[in-house]
């Protein structure tokens, strides 16, 4: 049976940073696909609707494209190659999830980068049911 000097000694020389770093890397594929689903139901980091169309004939064709939105509201999505090329990025501060594709720089510009954050909901989900269990597997 181990004493606490042991647990202590053996949690001493855990990288926590590095734990996290493994972890975030592991279920970065979560962070996309939930950053994918807010942008094509049309909603940013707060949960509000990224924009509404202007243009009445678009936003109806565009439902009847299978939009997940609600009608007109705007979902970032046509062809679905902005959203298939998501990617997380690693700072030394800072995670960012933008596209490979080609209108990456125009949307961005447009709608701004909290298109690519997570809301509340999506973000404790992420943490609880994902990145926490991650990380309690590697310093067990």
């Amino acid at each position: 049976m181990a004493t606490l000097k042991d647990l202590r000694a053996k949690f001493e020389k855990i990288d926590l940073s590095k734990v996290f770093e493994e972890s975030v890397s592991e279920t970065k594929s979560v962070i996309i696909e939930l950053v994918s689903s807010q942008i094509e139901r049309g909603e940013d980091y707060k949960g509000d609707n990224i924009g509404i169309y202007e243009d009445l004939k678009y936003a109806r064709r565009k439902q009847n494209m299978g939009s997940k939105a609600p009608e007109g509201v705007i979902d970032l999505k046509y062809t679905g190659d902005f959203l298939k090329r998501l990617y997380l990025k690693k700072y030394p501060r800072n995670y960012l999830i933008r596209s490979f594709d080609k209108k990456n720089s125009i949307l961005l510009g447009t709608y701004g980068p909290r298109i690519f954050e997570l809301n509340q909901e999506n973000l404790d989900y992420y943490i609880n049911i994902h990145l926490i269990p991650t990380i309690l597997s590697k310093i067990k």
